[in-house]
């Protein structure tokens, strides 16, 4: 999962896109990813992924006291997120 990302700027935004024979490799063999590997994927505090898990927004797997998230949810989860982002920027034209 490491070195394999492609920076790209977007509308003063930091964007990180898969290259698609990655994205191909990921879904076909799902990951089970901690919550410190979907911090730093993200690149957020891992509080961050405790209140996302907490709320309901990021899908989880709960075994033991340990939470696990599975790679193809978290990228559903952060193109979900980039939809909201596009339609909330079109109703504000």
């Amino acid at each position: 999962m490491e070195g394999k990302w492609k920076r790209v700027r977007t509308s003063g935004r930091r964007l990180y896109v898969l290259f698609l024979r990655e994205l191909s490799e990921m879904t076909k063999d799902p990951k089970l990813l901690t919550i410190t590997e979907t911090a730093r994927f993200l690149q957020v505090h891992r509080a961050t992924i405790s209140r996302l898990i907490g709320a309901g927004a990021l899908p989880h797997i709960a075994i033991g006291s340990r939470k696990l998230v599975l790679e193809t949810d978290l990228l559903s989860f952060i193109e979900n997120r980039r939809s909201l982002a596009a339609n909330a920027s079109l109703k504000g034209k």
